[in-house]
């Protein structure tokens, strides 16, 4: 028996041939499954037609108009095979190239069956990574008629408890980013806001929280777009695995158990969101502003919490000053030593970096007579923490705290204190220089032990002062032979210019005259 050979002989993929083979290839996409062309062979013929459209471009055909070839796709797009509807959304997605021609297929409802190919099972993964693709080129091709029905499945697969996240969701958290960006409108009507501070609360790299946190950066720095992000509710939502102890009240009981390794890494995408929002200067004045109780939230709940929530919350506060996080132990003298930038290091041996690391370690930056920024925006961030009881905090932590706790605390609350008589103006010296809490405790008869833990906390803080002090003692004696060479000291110089930028007035105020001009 002779075999059937394919009658398919006009699919070169050059310029002069296009229309021809794209006659040739339309009416043999749209035949229905029952046809008698294979499954196979339709999903060549529409792969043909792909390459042809990609290679080639689309040329608008008298015979073929832009709004028949998508009707001869819309076919193939209703079947019932996956490979065909897969191969259907790669043809419109190369068809896609204008705004006139998502009309066209917005005319034909193309967007109720990408719909349908993103909301299948899990195993279906070409079809939706093709229904992904075609709407990101919808965002990129015509943002402004984005249509709702587009982002609302997107949210729904954000929304949806999946554990661990596959590629698609973490797909439709990037897409609803960029729907956000080109048009928030449509992006808050179908709850993508609500979506993406759901998917930064899954994400557990500090990179990919950035580059969300940058999303609702970008919204609340513009005034044009800040109403879409409610910042009293939406950033407290940021928070709540944090702040709120009942958090998981909703779970079942059976559920909780299995769900406490969960939980903590609730707790640390949290903390991963709220150190990018405070990096950022919007999201310093949202969550510091007045209606905004997020922030106090969060220094309240550093006493009360259980230790591993505390444990998080310290790390948060090293993280957004830039300080180095000590080694969590109950010695206070390995935690100290371990923060010391004289100890040496790994990347200073001979073999490594040798002076040069140990010079970008130890040496500070030289800006001259410029202003630094990074201290501007830590003695805001600062000032806006002591006027919330930072210090109150941290005296609570270590008057009742575990000894690990104890010791990350003291470190944290003697780094604090040199930042703030270094960088902050002689104002705020009456919340710093006296612990009021603290003495009374190392002054209480009554309670023995008591007493006896505060005058260790103070004698902890005095060592951390002295550290502070001694200023940069290179460890190599060649960098030391350098430094003398050149005379350097290390004693620092008052930065005038900062006692400039931050007045006697509350900083909270300052945050209420920044909402008050921006919105």
């Amino acid at each position: 028996m002779q075999a059937t050979t394919e009658p398919f002989q006009h699919t070169e993929l050059d310029a002069e041939g296009l229309v021809d083979n794209m006659r040739y290839l339309l009416p043999l996409v749209s035949q229905s499954d029952q046809q008698q062309y294979s499954n196979s062979k339709r999903v060549r013929y529409l792969n043909q037609l792909a390459k042809v459209i990609k290679h080639c471009g689309f040329v608008i055909d008298p015979y073929y108009p832009v709004e028949k070839v998508i009707e001869n796709v819309r076919l193939a797009l209703s079947s019932s095979v996956k490979e065909v509807r897969a191969g259907s959304l790669r043809v419109l997605r190369y068809v896609l190239q204008s705004r006139d021609i998502f009309s066209i297929m917005l005319r034909l409802r193309i967007d109720i069956l990408v719909v349908r190919s993103l909301d299948v099972p899990a195993s279906r993964e070409i079809e939706r990574l093709q229904a992904v693709r075609f709407v990101r080129q919808v965002i990129s091709t015509a943002p402004n008629l984005f249509p709702v029905s587009l982002a609302a499945p997107l949210v729904s697969i954000v929304l949806y408890d999946s554990d661990p996240m596959d590629n698609l969701t973490w797909s439709a958290i990037a897409t609803l980013c960029e729907l956000a960006l080109v048009n928030p409108e449509v992006a808050a009507r179908s709850g993508g806001i609500k979506a993406i501070l759901k998917g930064l609360l899954k994400c557990h790299t500090l990179r990919i929280s950035e580059s969300i946190v940058l999303t609702l950066n970008y919204l609340l720095n513009r005034p044009d777009t800040r109403k879409y992000v409610r910042s009293h509710l939406d950033l407290e939502s940021l928070l709540a695995p944090i702040t709120d102890l009942h958090y998981r009240c909703l779970m079942e009981e059976n559920q909780r158990a299995a769900l406490q390794v969960l939980d903590m890494s609730v707790v640390q995408a949290s903390k991963m969101a709220a150190v990018s929002m405070l990096k950022t200067w919007p999201g310093l004045f949202c969550l510091c502003s007045p209606h905004n109780t997020g922030l106090v939230s969060l220094l309240n709940m550093l006493p009360l919490t259980q230790m591993e929530v505390q444990r998080e919350i310290l790390d948060l506060l090293y993280c957004v000053f830039q300080l180095k996080v000590p080694t969590w132990t109950e010695h206070f003298q390995e935690a100290i030593a371990s923060v010391d930038p004289v100890q040496p290091k790994g990347q200073w041996s001979f073999t490594e970096g040798f002076v040069v690391e140990e010079g970008k370690d130890l040496l500070p930056p030289k800006y001259g007579s410029r202003t630094n920024l990074v201290n501007c925006f830590h003695a805001l961030l600062l000032a806006v923490l002591i006027e919330e009881g930072v210090f109150e905090c941290l005296v609570e932590v270590v008057r009742t705290g575990m000894n690990h706790v104890r010791v990350m605390t003291t470190i944290l609350m003697g780094q604090l204190l040199h930042m703030a008589n270094s960088i902050l103006p002689s104002e705020f010296s009456s919340d710093t220089h006296c612990l009021t809490e603290l003495i009374s405790s190392a002054m209480d008869f009554d309670t023995h032990a008591e007493r006896n833990r505060a005058t260790e906390v103070i004698s902890y803080l005095d060592r951390v002062h002295q550290q502070k002090k001694e200023g940069v003692k290179p460890s190599s004696p060649y960098l030391r032979l350098i430094l003398e060479q050149a005379r350097y000291t290390s004693q620092p110089k008052q930065e005038q210019e900062l006692l400039k930028l931050i007045p006697s007035v509350g900083v909270a105020c300052l945050c209420c005259i920044y909402l008050s001009t921006v919105s």
